[in-house]
């Protein structure tokens, strides 16, 4: 098989995504519908784990820790996603500024890497920069660092990061730039 035959197979797949990712997206925006009448929380990292568990099961080896990574993606995508639809009713982000601007975050992440990637994904996803990234203390009860977000606070999307960020990462603070 040639390279430009092997490139239309890949584009009938990534086509098949899209539209697989889109329903999935239509039902998350169902599921923070249900969550919002019933008080539900967005993020719950045992479903998680277990949902990734069930779906690694037949793949095979060698592939595992790409597809793993795969669906870690698409969960926090929908989560974002979700967050941003309840970003309006969060107190949490009444500190933030009404358009353009800048916000620090200090925060403690017991869980490891995992959860400062997920912030990262979260803030480009909304377009946020995060710049002056620091750790402040390293050790046995987890890493402790302190950021500044900047960017257009006005969209929902944006909120939604933020909202992500505070909800998900343990000890978050949000200061005033």
């Amino acid at each position: 098989m040639g390279l430009d035959e092997i490139r239309q197979k890949i584009d009938v797949i990534d086509t098949q995504m899209k539209e697989l990712f889109l329903a999935r997206m239509d039902l998350s925006a169902q599921v923070i519908a249900v969550k919002k009448e019933n008080g539900g929380a967005v993020y719950v990292p045992e479903r998680e784990k277990e949902v990734i568990e069930k779906r690694s099961a037949q793949v095979e080896t060698e592939k595992l820790p790409e597809y793993q990574m795969f669906v870690r993606q698409v969960m926090a995508i929908s989560r974002t996603y979700q967050y941003a639809q309840i970003a309006d009713m969060a107190e949490e982000l009444a500190v933030l500024p009404e358009g353009n601007g800048s916000i620090i975050i200090e925060a403690s992440d017991e869980q490891g890497e995992t959860q400062f990637y997920t912030m990262l994904d979260a803030a480009a996803l909304a377009d946020l920069s995060i710049e002056d990234i620091s750790v402040t203390e390293q050790g046995e009860n987890g890493t402790h660092y302190r950021y500044r977000v900047s960017g257009d606070f006005s969209r929902n999307l944006a909120k939604g990061a933020v909202l992500q960020m505070i909800k998900e990462i343990k000890e978050v603070q949000i200061l005033p730039k």
